[in-house]
């Protein structure tokens, strides 16, 4: 325990010294950190850091999709196993074409199932229609790409299977409310 001084007029324990010392360990750590990074660069960082975030996300979403419970299926098809199952390797098949997406007639042959059921138990599935679903991992790879160094917007829309830059910039525009040049690294 410390003793009680003049200069310090209350007690703490060694717990408590320990945890003001690491707090004030972290406030030069970050004046520090302030000090020596540009900001340009410390946003580029904020950035970066934001994107595996979303990333992440994406991935634990995705991660999490099979097991997906649905005590009382949206469609009454889903409680099969096996017409579940062909939902969820429609995703699989979305996210490994999206730089040529499929049609919801070829997707529908991919994953052996009729269109209109696959349509249905899709959006039940994961709340999503096939084409929002495919165009928000589009964006979302888009957007991974365009803070790439060395990569324009054209490249982006052409990896990504955009018809045109145009229809590439007004999807990007009206998913995440900037253009696609607000972005590049």
């Amino acid at each position: 325990m410390s003793a009680i001084t003049a200069d310090m007029p209350f007690r703490f324990d060694k717990v408590t010294e320990q945890q003001f010392s690491i707090c004030t360990h972290s406030e030069n750590l970050l004046e520090q950190l302030k000090g020596a990074v540009e900001p340009t660069e410390f946003t580029k960082i904020l950035q970066r850091t934001e994107t595996a975030t979303h990333l992440l996300r994406r991935a634990m979403e995705c991660i999490m999709v099979p097991f997906t419970v649905c005590p009382v299926p949206a469609c009454s098809f889903l409680a099969h196993d096996t017409e579940r199952e062909k939902v969820i390797t429609a995703q699989v098949v979305i996210k490994e074409h999206l730089d040529n997406p499929l049609t919801i007639k070829e997707l529908s042959r991919k994953v052996a199932m009729n269109e209109c059921y696959l349509k249905k138990g899709f959006k039940a599935l994961t709340g999503k229609t096939i084409h929002e679903y495919t165009q928000e991992l589009r964006i979302a790879k888009a957007k991974e790409l365009l803070k790439q160094d060395g990569i324009s917007v054209s490249d982006v829309a052409n990896s990504l299977g955009y018809s045109s830059i145009s229809h590439f910039s007004t999807a990007f525009k009206k998913a995440t409310g900037m253009k696609p040049c607000e972005l590049l690294a």
